[in-house]
């Protein structure tokens, strides 16, 4: 019998880029072979559209292609998740129930916070409104990605958001997943609670969490596997070299200037073309694609790191 989705939500998760091509059309062929490496390397965990930069300079229909090819090219070999990141509940259960009929297994879902639109103390109202409507009218399980810049709740308030809502796990994307403990204590019921960092993956496994979910697991499959097998075995010099290992590919997930001009996937489309999974980093951005400098840094350590 095939474990529930809540069951299936521990481990390593990688986190998927969407490569373009030069012409900046999606380049589905390319999307698939990064699901089939990381599959064939043992990952049982996908989410896709999880980077809300990346999500957001994709048009609906191109979303829907990007989720459908990953469902297709896993084959039923991975859990798959959703990223869901739309301004409006509306919106947000439309295209939540187009992931479904696409075959999704659950939702990762992020709000940004409207400060012109809220006021003081009463935040969490339609933070706790919006989360209500996506799991209701879905119907699929359905994660709250803490992406505390965007949308920056207290403990205390995700305790409250999880007593409301019948949510089944988080993406902690605090740095050094600090809050971890304090928002599993407040929410007070057995949770998957993810690190979205897995160079600081052990820091969320000691305190309760289950796993990582990251894409430095899509360049790095093997050993952010292997951080958490050895974690499971009570090998913790093992966890920690491979936590090491990990830290070392942090500048895959790193962004320059201000946040929420660049996605953190395009560096790491980067380092999958300098090994040859998929051809060079193309960016939608007004701002551009990489500098020539930055782009011959990533190569020279994905020479280095990315696991063939």
């Amino acid at each position: 019998m095939i474990p529930r989705v809540e069951e299936r939500l521990t481990g390593a998760y990688a986190v998927l880029p969407v490569p373009l091509k030069e012409s900046g059309s999606l380049d589905l062929d390319a999307l698939g072979e990064i699901v089939e490496r990381v599959l064939q390397r043992g990952i049982r965990g996908l989410s896709v559209l999880a980077d809300g930069v990346e999500a957001l300079q994709l048009a609906p229909e191109e979303r829907e292609r990007v989720v459908a090819r990953t469902v297709q090219r896993s084959g039923g070999r991975a859990t798959v998740l959703a990223g869901l990141r739309a301004p409006s509940v509306v919106l947000a259960t439309e295209e939540g129930k187009r992931f479904k009929d696409l075959g999704v297994d659950g939702l990762l879902v992020s709000l940004e916070e409207r400060r012109a639109e809220i006021r003081p103390g009463e935040m969490l109202t339609p933070v706790i409104a919006h989360f209500t409507a996506v799991v209701r009218d879905v119907g699929l399980p359905t994660l709250y990605d803490h992406v505390p810049y965007d949308l920056p709740l207290t403990p205390e308030e995700v305790g409250d958001l999880f007593a409301e809502v019948t949510l089944v796990g988080i993406r902690n994307g605090t740095p050094h997943a600090t809050d971890v403990a304090a928002q599993i204590r407040a929410v007070g019921r057995p949770i998957s609670m993810f690190t979205s960092r897995s160079f600081d993956c052990l820091t969320c496994l000691s305190v309760g969490g289950v796993g990582a979910m990251c894409p430095v697991a899509t360049a790095m499959p093997l050993t952010a596997r292997r951080l958490i097998e050895k974690h499971r075995a009570g090998n913790d010099a093992g966890a920690q070299d491979a936590q090491t290992r990990l830290a070392r590919a942090q500048p895959f997930v790193a962004t320059e200037g201000p946040h929420g001009s660049e996605s953190p996937h395009l560096v790491l489309t980067e380092a999958l073309a300098a090994v040859g999974v998929v051809g060079a980093a193309v960016s939608r951005s007004p701002k551009g694609g990489l500098s020539e400098e930055r782009r011959n840094r990533i190569r020279e350590l994905a020479r280095e790191l990315v696991e063939l």
